[in-house]
């Protein structure tokens, strides 16, 4: 039987390192190949030094129950921890907090799409055009006209385009963006809201694609997504 200089567990002739505390319990082997046992002298285990200088030796390192150090083989039987202590100045180690939800991230890194309204007039553009903002929208886009002595305001107001006089209702469609698509829908307007000149029922959803005339009473707009 082989005892341990460190914990005196008696182990199996042979043993290499020790079957209770893991300490090395052979300094090599002889010329038959038998392994020689630790003695007095390779038992001693030497200083080290520690972060601010200090001698560090076994009477002076705290130990778990388990663990082994020997000449530079260490086996904790405890995971170890980043748990500071008074003269070693390290932070405890932290999880750093998710800095977005997934939808935010995602939305971050998506490229934005980009849509706008080309004015037309006898199926030409007139140069004129308005932007729609990036989606995802948080509420629809009103377009109509505004009326101020009514606090009536629009998020855009198509009086620029001469939409009075292409008898633009004031709350005339809203816009907003669904599964990937741009939805129209009209609010009731006096004079109707025609999608590639198929009249749209009002207060019903419709999707509009790339290239699609989108004609409000006799205001005429293309629309354009990048």
């Amino acid at each position: 039987m082989v005892r341990c200089p460190l914990c005196q567990n008696e182990n199996p002739d042979g043993t290499l390192f020790c079957l209770n505390c893991s300490s090395l319990l052979a300094t090599g082997v002889n010329s038959k190949g038998e392994l020689l046992p630790m003695t007095e002298e390779d038992d001693k285990i030497p200083s080290v030094k520690g972060i601010n200088g200090q001698s560090l030796t076994l009477t002076n390192i705290n130990l778990n129950k388990g663990s082994a150090v020997k000449k530079g083989f260490s086996v904790p039987a405890k995971t170890l921890t980043n748990t500071p202590t008074p003269d070693s100045g390290n932070p405890p180690l932290t999880t750093n907090p998710v800095p977005a939800s997934y939808t935010t991230l995602v939305n971050r890194l998506s490229p934005k799409i980009r849509a706008r309204l080309i004015v037309m007039e006898n199926l030409s553009p007139t140069g004129e055009s308005i932007s729609l903002p990036s989606p995802p929208y948080t509420s629809p886009i009103l377009l109509g006209r505004n009326d101020l002595k009514n606090s009536l305001v629009v998020d855009i107001d198509l009086s620029q385009y001469r939409g009075f006089q292409k008898m633009v209702s004031r709350k005339h469609i809203s816009i907003f963006y669904e599964n990937d698509h741009f939805i129209i829908e009209d609010l009731g307007s006096a004079h109707g809201t025609y999608i590639n000149k198929i009249k749209i029922p009002p207060h019903q959803p419709h999707p509009v694609n790339n290239g699609d005339e989108i004609r409000l009473a006799n205001l005429t707009l293309m629309i354009e997504i990048l």
